[in-house]
């Protein structure tokens, strides 16, 4: 259930992060969908060292089975905890980003 959560806030970070930079609210739909979807389509192996990085972005932390598949840390420290801080940092990110461009934009 943590994961779903997590996985939400990511969207979310990375959906404030577009939706400023994008003119057209179409366009940052199109491009939040890619950018969460495209990680399951670059052809990287579970044991390259890669993936440990790309099991930390939002669509990985929906699908339990992949991300529970990397090993535990030391001390026998499940590697899925990385999500909460992975999720926290897109979010803050996306906060800062968005909110500096949006102070700028004027409602006409």
């Amino acid at each position: 259930m943590i994961l779903a959560f997590t996985s939400a806030i990511s969207v979310t970070g990375v959906t404030l992060i577009l939706s400023a930079v994008c003119k057209n609210q179409m366009v940052a739909f199109v491009a939040s969908a890619t950018v969460h979807v495209l990680p399951i389509m670059l052809p990287v192996a579970e044991v390259n060292t890669l993936f440990r990085f790309i099991v930390l972005l939002p669509l990985y932390h929906s699908q339990f089975l992949s991300i529970m598949s990397v090993e535990q840390l030391n001390g026998g420290i499940l590697y899925a905890i990385w999500a909460i801080p992975a999720a926290l940092v897109f979010l803050m990110i996306g906060f800062i980003v968005s909110r500096k461009i949006f102070v700028k934009h004027q409602v006409s």
